[in-house]
């Protein structure tokens, strides 16, 4: 068997075992793969690039155009070309779920809880602050209220100053 045929095989298994969310695979492969590579990669070479595991260039197109709209992704054209690199915030996020899944290191637990409040906030500043804290494992203890046993406040009130236009109390 060669190896490109092991590859394929390898990838309709992966396509069976799950539907592929095009958006988590891109944002996968500009963390693993392009961000050690210099950050920017043209349009046309990501579609090239996630074609071989079924993802139309249609739904790259959508994808990151959605994740442009949520701070993912940052564009910029060159000509007739548009080349997309990962924002500020969403290296930050990258980078915290990549730890949050690979980091080995289980420190013990202090038994204190980081709680945040999101009653005070507009309907649709309190979503975007509550999907934030979903990426960073925060569970809902209420409908106003999210927790999480390892995270301090010193790591996650710069978080809330990027994602909200408040000042946070010092």
């Amino acid at each position: 068997m060669t190896a490109k045929s092991q590859l394929e095989l390898l990838v309709k298994n992966f396509q069976k075992k799950r539907p592929l969310r095009a958006g988590s695979l891109i944002i996968t492969i500009y963390g693993d793969a392009i961000v050690p590579r210099g950050g920017n990669v043209w349009l046309g070479s990501l579609m090239k690039l996630v074609e071989p595991m079924g993802i139309s260039q249609r739904l790259v197109r959508t994808s990151v155009y959605r994740l442009v709209q949520e701070s993912w992704l940052q564009t910029e054209k060159v000509g007739r070309c548009s080349y997309y690199s990962l924002t500020g915030p969403g290296l930050r996020r990258f980078e915290q779920a990549f730890q949050h899944v690979y980091n080995l290191d289980t420190e013990e637990w202090s038994g204190s809880w980081c709680l945040v409040y999101l009653n005070q906030l507009a309907p649709e500043l309190r979503q975007k602050v509550r999907e934030e804290l979903k990426w960073l494992s925060f569970g809902s203890m209420a409908p106003g209220l999210m927790e999480h046993p390892r995270f301090t406040r010193s790591k996650l009130i710069p978080m809330l100053q990027e994602w909200a236009p408040w000042k946070t109390p010092s």
